[in-house]
């Protein structure tokens, strides 16, 4: 079900960074990563979004060395429903919410690195997945950053959050496994 899980091109860093874009699972999760992680503030900030980037990269890594993780798919479309669930319950202690990225990044490492193993250099490949991941988080914090300078923000951001959580429940519900 997943969309983005499809290989473009000859594996360079182009296609690594598309592959996060064409599925709404990740750009939905990137994106709420940095969303909540901007609703959280202080250092969460960069910390949140510097986690998962981070463990990401370890997930792929893993994927191209031939480790075998389980529910990749179902993890990926966990992490929609959790992050949307956790921006729509308000205040989130900044170690959950880092416990939760480099959980979730695994899973989304993994599913871009299982893409690799035909790409011509795998290097680049991660370099493109992990600039336009970059990308998506800062995009979610400055869009978090400016609905929490409106009136009633944190309402806003709530209720994006109940939404986000709703479109992650179904992609759990379509995923196959």
């Amino acid at each position: 079900m997943m969309l983005a899980h499809v290989f473009v091109g000859d594996g360079g860093p182009a296609a690594g960074f598309i592959h996060p874009l064409l599925g709404a699972d990740h750009l939905t999760a990137m994106f709420s990563v940095g969303v909540l992680s901007a609703r959280i503030g202080g250092r969460a900030i960069w910390t949140v979004p510097a986690t998962f980037v981070g463990v990401m990269i370890v997930g792929g890594i893993l994927a191209v060395a031939g480790w075998q993780l389980r529910g990749t798919e179902l993890g990926v479309a966990t992490s929609v429903l959790i992050l949307g669930a956790a921006l729509a319950a308000g205040h989130l202690p900044v170690w959950t919410a880092l416990a939760g990225a480099g959980f979730f990044g695994l899973f989304h490492g993994y599913a871009h690195g299982a893409e690799m193993p035909a790409a011509e250099s795998p290097a680049l490949y991660a370099l493109g997945f992990s600039i336009s991941t970059i990308g998506l988080h800062v995009l979610g914090v400055l869009t978090g950053l400016l609905v929490l300078c409106r009136r009633a923000g944190h309402a806003r951001l709530r209720l994006a959050g109940a939404f986000i959580a709703m479109v992650g429940l179904w992609f759990v519900a379509t995923t196959r496994t």
